[in-house]
């Protein structure tokens, strides 16, 4: 790759001086002058490395240090000039610079026009490899940010993780309890193995950042069925998902807390019926998932930093660290009453044959809960 790119100044050079000793009406073969030119500048891919070893041990920069000054200025002016050196050997080779007495004279005469020429290159050449360790810090810092991300991301998904557990077990076996102490032990039942079932899709999808929808509805559709029997008849949950999109990936517990909000804040504090909806459709690049409720909605000072609770405000964290800009959270009050959360984020479908290996039991694309 060294010798490549050395070459295409080689080649310019070479083109240059020989288009020169035709005007001049002392024209050179063109593969002469390409024979001169080629270790010319391949002397500097030999002094490469060297003076990027230089740079390291004498570093340029700012406030600019005498040391470094006193280090590369003389040792670009003996770099042109070896160059030079390099340049009228082959040239006497060739037979076209002279020898003997006026060999002297030739060398100078080169060597203060090719003087410059050197010197400019060699900070050029300093300057690439300050250029090239520039990149390479970078490049490593974008690697350490990216991981520093996805361990924020890991760690508010544990965070929300540990916030559903307790509260969540403690609400659910008291429920059980009760309806054990009313003689509803086929409920209790129902209620023990949906909590089962919660418990184990925690645990299958415990190290994924991301799981399709299909699999989040599916962990949803278990937490809902155990709201429901809390509420009676007061909560109805309609998912409207269509097929197209099950096998789109979202991240882990997205839905959960957000309908968890709906839930407790929408209905559980009021006596009438409450009604939540979950629905997601497909853009040309974008999946937008919607969850509404009947609520009393927001209030007017409301604001998602300092209201939000543990598990909104990790949630759109991690929606930011895992997709930047790239994604949008909108959170207000619908038009028609209650909240309205609107979530969209790059639509990344898998196949089927992967979305089935681990999916559990599938969703219905339109049902109640």
């Amino acid at each position: 790759m060294a010798a490549l790119v050395w070459f295409v100044p080689a080649l310019f050079s070479a083109t240059v001086s020989y288009a020169f000793t035709r005007m001049n009406g002392s024209p050179v073969a063109f593969w002469n002058v390409l024979l001169i030119n080629i270790p010319i500048w391949y002397f500097w891919a030999g002094a490469t490395p060297v003076i990027f070893w230089l740079g390291r041990v004498a570093r340029v920069g700012w406030p600019v240090s005498p040391r470094a000054i006193l280090i590369h200025l003389p040792a670009s002016v003996i770099a042109a000039l070896t160059d030079v050196v390099c340049g009228m050997t082959i040239a006497s080779l060739l037979g076209i610079a002279p020898l003997g007495q006026h060999a002297f004279k030739h060398y100078l005469m080169n060597a203060m026009s090719w003087l410059v020429t050197g010197v400019l290159t060699y900070w050029a050449v300093l300057g690439a490899g300050y250029a090239l360790e520039f990149d390479r810090k970078f490049r490593r810092q974008q690697l350490r940010s990216s991981e520093l991300a996805a361990q924020l991301a890991r760690a508010q998904l544990s965070v929300l993780r540990n916030q559903l557990h307790p509260h969540f077990l403690f609400n659910t076996l008291n429920t059980a309890v009760s309806l054990v102490r009313v003689d509803r032990a086929d409920t209790a039942v129902r209620v023990l193995n949906d909590l089962g079932d919660i418990l184990r899709r925690l645990l299958h999808h415990a190290p994924d950042q991301e799981i399709t929808l299909r699999e989040e509805l599916a962990f949803l559709s278990a937490y809902v069925a155990i709201e429901k029997i809390r509420f009676a008849d007061r909560l109805t949950v309609r998912m409207d998902v269509p097929d197209d999109v099950m096998n789109a990936l979202v991240p882990n517990l997205l839905l959960q807390p957000i309908v968890e909000n709906a839930i407790r804040y929408g209905i559980g504090h009021g006596t009438a019926s409450g009604h939540v909806a979950v629905s997601a459709r497909r853009g040309a690049s974008q999946l937008v998932l919607r969850v509404r409720d009947n609520g009393p909605g927001l209030p007017d000072e409301w604001h998602a930093s300092g209201c939000g609770g543990v598990g909104l405000t990790n949630t759109q964290e991690r929606l930011q660290q895992m997709y930047g800009p790239l994604h949008e959270f909108v959170l207000g009050n619908s038009a028609t009453g209650g909240a309205d959360v609107t979530i969209t984020i790059p639509l990344q479908l898998v196949d089927d044959g992967a979305a089935g290996a681990s999916s559990d039991q599938p969703v219905a694309a339109s049902a109640h809960a």
